[in-house]
């Protein structure tokens, strides 16, 4: 018996589910209402950069703008949420600023070598 394409289109969603692929990220389900709202968009933010300096968990790296910033990794590192950290790659942190005027990152990927290419901060 031949399976009409929507038969298989829907056993393949269906094992696309089973498997993990299309759930949502684990972080979603931990959120609650209090946590979500005391990281609401004012306090997050995404910024590109340059690795200028690196010493124990802190960065500073080199905006689009030339300006230097110092970056907090601990919590990145420690969840996971960080690449390997390299003088000279450019690198896209999300995270939170602190009353000093730290970034303290949440998540640190690469980015595209030029700042050309980068979309606007947030």
């Amino acid at each position: 018996m031949k399976k009409s394409p929507a038969f298989l289109f829907a056993h393949a969603i269906l094992f696309f589910v089973a498997a993990g692929f299309l759930a949502p990220a684990p972080s979603s389900f931990a959120k609650t209402p209090q946590s979500a709202a005391a990281e609401s968009k004012e306090t997050r933010r995404a910024v590109y950069g340059t690795i200028r300096s690196i010493e124990g968990s802190t960065l500073t790296i080199e905006t689009r703008d030339k300006k230097m910033l110092k970056v907090n990794t601990k919590s990145a590192i420690e969840s996971q949420r960080a690449g390997v950290l390299i003088v000279g790659r450019t690198v896209l942190i999300h995270g939170s600023y602190d009353a000093k005027g730290m970034l303290q990152a949440s998540a640190i990927q690469r980015a595209k070598p030029s700042p050309a290419l980068w979309p606007e901060d947030k």
